[in-house]
């Protein structure tokens, strides 16, 4: 489970793929979604303006940081992958596995897909 405090709000996600809000002037848990599928993983940029899941389905939902949705995108990875924000949070990577190996793919903070320099080895290794 993961969570990031906004205002005064509480986010928690968890890996049934349920995303809970709880505000503390109310004192209350609302329920924010739920992805039937699962997630594998879910990472906050670093500005926390944007949230990304990667779902068991191999979905990627993209979310700003009063959860509305911004963008869906089905990649070709299996069930498991990790998220890795970049510093400035303009830029994030999915590793997960792929057919014949692993798969880094790079993509912009709106979801563009971007060139990067890091390539699956062919042979089934480590991503170089």
């Amino acid at each position: 489970m993961t969570y990031l405090q906004l205002e005064e709000n509480l986010i928690f996600i968890s890996a049934n793929g349920s995303l809970y809000s709880y505000s503390f002037e109310a004192k209350e848990t609302s329920v924010e979604g739920e992805i039937t599928t699962g997630i594998s993983a879910a990472q906050w940029a670093p500005s926390q303006e944007h949230l990304v899941i990667f779902a068991k389905n191999g979905s990627l939902l993209i979310h700003n940081s009063e959860l509305d949705f911004i963008r869906e995108i089905k990649l070709d990875l299996g069930p498991e992958a990790t998220v890795s924000w970049r510093g400035d949070s303009k830029f994030f990577v999915v590793c997960g596995q792929a057919e014949g190996g692993y798969k880094a793919l790079t993509f912009a903070a709106n979801g563009d897909l971007v060139e990067s320099h890091f390539k699956s080895d062919p042979d089934g290794g480590k991503v170089q």
